[in-house]
C-alpha cells in the first residue's frame, strides 16, 4: 500500500508541476506538500480498492491459527475414548487392533500361528477359538489349550498334531523313525530324507580320518515346502544298514555349523564278557551280511546326522579261538577283506607246527628263560588276510588284533592255565623275528582266555 501511495504522490506532484507557473513552483514549495498531501489522498481514494485486499487479508490469515479454539477437540477426544469400550468387547474377532501397552498392562495379546492376533484381558478365558483341522488342536508351550484356558500373559497359539504320532522315512543305507508326543510337530509337517555323499561331510570329520560315512539330511517341511522343528522333543530311531565290517561307529548331528556327538557303538566292546582282570571279547562272525548300528536319542532339532565309521575288523568263524583284526582307513584294507585264521598241530601241518616249536624254544633259551615242554602247551596260529580277489595281503599300517582262546591242545580246564603268552613270528628278509606282543594271567573259573 505504501509503494503504491508513493507513486500515486509523484504521479500527483507531476501534475501539480504541469499546472503551476514557473514563478509560482519557486515560492510554494515549502506548502506545496499540504495540497500534495491532499492530492494525494485523493488519488489513493481511487486506488483504494484494489489494495483494500492486500491489506485486510494477511491481518485476517495470522489472526486464524491463533484462536484458542484449536485444543478443544484434543481434549474432547480425550474426554469421549470410554466411549470406544464396546470395541474392546468384541471378543470374536481374532484381529487385534492396538498393543497391551496401548490398552494397560491389564491385556494380553494371543496370536494364531504367528498371524492373526487378539487382545484378552489378563485372567479371563481365551474365548472362542479359531477351529482347528482334523487330528489337529491348539497348543501354548506344548500344553493344549481350549476356549476356558486362563490367559496369564502374552501367548503364541500354534497348530499340532492333537494326538501321539509316528514317522519313518529312509535314504540310501540310513532310515529314521520318530516317535512323536502331541503338540510336538507342527500342523502339515512332512518328514524329508535326503542322502548326503560322504564327500560333503568328510572335512568336518578330518581328525577321526574315518574309514567311510553315511550321512542324511532329515528335517520336517510345511505345506509352503519351508523348514519346521519340531515344538517339543520327540524320540528317534536312527539306523544304518550296509557295514558289515564296521567295527567303532560315532553318531554325530551336524547342526548350524556345529557338530555334536551323539554316540560311539564298539561292535566288539558291545558283547563284552567279564573274566577277571582280563578283557574278553566275542567277535562277530565274519560272513555276517547287512549288519545294521542303531541309535536311539531325543532331540528338538533336524539337520544333517552322520555315521562315521572311525574303524573296521574283521574276523574268523571263532572256532576254536575268535580273531578280530581292527583297523582304520590308513591299513588300506579293501571292502570284502577276510581274515584266515590256520591252526598248526602235530596231527595238522606238522612240519610248519615243529618249525614254530623251535622258534618259541630257541626266543626262550636265549632269553636265559627255561623252558619245560611238559607243563608249556604250545599252539600255532597262522593268521592272514585275504584280498577280495584271494590273495593274501599286508595291512599298510599298524592293526589291533584282539584274540580269545576257548580251548587249547591237552588243556581240558582252562581255568587251570595260570598264564599265557603270545609271540608273533614275523618273516623278514634276514629271517624270522620273534616279537613278544602279550603276555597274561589266566583268570580263575574261566572257560576262556582273552588277549590283545
Amino acid at each position: 500500500m505504501t509503494k503504491r501511495r508513493f507513486i500515486a504522490w509523484v504521479m500527483a506532484l507531476a501534475m501539480i508541476f504541469q499546472m503551476l507557473p514557473a514563478t509560482t513552483l519557486s515560492e510554494e514549495v515549502a506548502v506545496e506538500p499540504a495540497v500534495v498531501e491532499t492530492g494525494v489522498v485523493e488519488t489513493a481514494v481511487v486506488e483504494e480498492p484494489m489494495e483494500e485486499p492486500a491489506v485486510e487479508e494477511p491481518v485476517a490469515l495470522v489472526e486464524e491459527p491463533v484462536a484458542e479454539e484449536a485444543p478443544v477437540p484434543i481434549e474432547e477426544l480425550a474426554e469421549e475414548e470410554p466411549a470406544e469400550e464396546p470395541a474392546a468387547e468384541e471378543e470374536k474377532s481374532f484381529i487385534g487392533i492396538g498393543s497391551n501397552q496401548e490398552q494397560g498392562a491389564d491385556y494380553a495379546e494371543v496370536s494364531f500361528n504367528n498371524a492373526d492376533t487378539k487382545l484378552v484381558k489378563i485372567g479371563e478365558a481365551l474365548g472362542e477359538l479359531p477351529e482347528a483341522p482334523k487330528e489337529a488342536a491348539w497348543f501354548a508351550n506344548g500344553e493344549p489349550v481350549d476356549e476356558k484356558t486362563a490367559v496369564e500373559g502374552d501367548m503364541d497359539l500354534v497348530l499340532a498334531n492333537a494326538e501321539p504320532v509316528e514317522v519313518s522315512g529312509a535314504a540310501g543305507d540310513v532310515t529314521v523313525k520318530i516317535s512323536a508326543p502331541a503338540g510336538a510337530l507342527p500342523y502339515g509337517a512332512e518328514l524329508k530324507v535326503a542322502t548326503v555323499e560322504d564327500a560333503e561331510v568328510r572335512e568336518t570329520f578330518e581328525e577321526l580320518n574315518p574309514v567311510a560315512i553315511k550321512a542324511a539330511d532329515i528335517s520336517f517341511v510345511d505345506a509352503e515346502g519351508k523348514e519346521v522343528q519340531p515344538l517339543l522333543p520327540v524320540d528317534v530311531k536312527l539306523s544304518a544298514n550296509g557295514l558289515n565290517n564296521a567295527r567303532v561307529v560315532k553318531l554325530a548331528h551336524i547342526h548350524e555349523e556345529e557338530v555334536k556327538e551323539i554316540g560311539t557303538i564298539d561292535a566288539l566292546a558291545a558283547k563284552e564278557e567279564p573274566a577277571g582282570p582280563m578283557r574278553r571279547l566275542a567277535a562277530a562272525p565274519a560272513a555276517e551280511t547287512d549288519k545294521s548300528f542303531s541309535f536311539d536319542f531325543s532331540t528338538d532339532s533336524f539337520s544333517v546326522f552322520a555315521f562315521v565309521i572311525v574303524t573296521e575288523y574283521i574276523a574268523n568263524d571263532g572256532t576254536p579261538y575268535e580273531i578280530t583284526v581292527t583297523y582304520g582307513a590308513d591299513a588300506n584294507i579293501p571292502e570284502g577283506s577276510t581274515l584266515s585264521v590256520t591252526e598248526y598241530s602235530r596231527e595238522n601241518n606238522k612240519e610248519a607246527y615243529e618249525e614254530a616249536l623251535k622258534i618259541f624254544i630257541a626266543n626262550k633259551l636265549d632269553n636265559n628263560e627255561e623252558v619245560d615242554m611238559f607243563y608249556t602247551g604250545f599252539t600255532a596260529l597262522d593268521i592272514s588276510i585275504i584280498g577280495p580277489d584271494g590273495f593274501e595281503i599286508e595291512p599298510e599300517a599298524s592293526v589291533q588284533v584282539n584274540m580269545k582262546i576257548k580251548s587249547l591242545p591237552g588243556v581240558e580246564d582252562l581255568s587251570k592255565v595260570e598264564g599265557l603268552q603270545i609271540q608273533h613270528h614275523v618273516e623278514t628278509e634276514k629271517g624270522i623275528v620273534v616279537e613278544n606282543v602279550a603276555a597274561r594271567n589266566a583268570a580263575k573259573n574261566s572257560s576262556a582266555i582273552g588277549l590283545d
